[in-house]
């Protein structure tokens, strides 16, 4: 699939602010029927995850966030690759905590149910630590 018709595919991602220390955040995509065909993966998307914000007394700029998302492939797909199953599941855990003003740490770990919606692969394991320098952070 082009880049262009994934972009028109995709429906914008939105936020609900539940509280003022929490969100949800739901997406979908949907590719469009006509494009549809044996080399196009996927043909609808779904996602939703939430955040927690202050959640510890002692640490209110920390954030806890939680999402799953499901990719799933289309009949004419599947047909022509047998060896591909319909979905692929991320569940993903992940945890912000700033240390200073300027600096945080984030660590994230994912579970993918069938990687590359391959048969043969039933459980794929990602962990990243990210960090992140904000030097002008106290001029906000």
């Amino acid at each position: 699939m082009r880049t262009a018709e994934l972009a028109d595919s995709l429906i914008p991602l939105l936020t609900f602010p539940t509280s003022p220390n929490s969100l949800i955040m739901p997406q979908s995509s949907r590719e469009s029927p006509n494009l549809t065909d044996t080399r196009n993966w996927h043909n609808l998307g779904l996602g939703a995850g939430v955040q927690f914000a202050g959640w510890l007394r002692k640490r209110p700029r920390d954030r806890f966030g939680l999402a799953i998302a499901e990719a799933a492939n289309g009949d004419r797909f599947l047909d022509a690759h047998p060896d591909r199953v319909r979905r692929e599941v991320v569940i993903e855990a992940t945890y912000l905590a700033s240390l200073t003003p300027w600096v945080s740490i984030q660590p994230d770990v994912q579970v993918v149910r069938y990687p590359g919606m391959n048969v043969a692969e039933s459980n794929a394991w990602v962990a990243t630590l990210r960090f992140i320098l904000e030097p002008f952070a106290s001029m906000r």
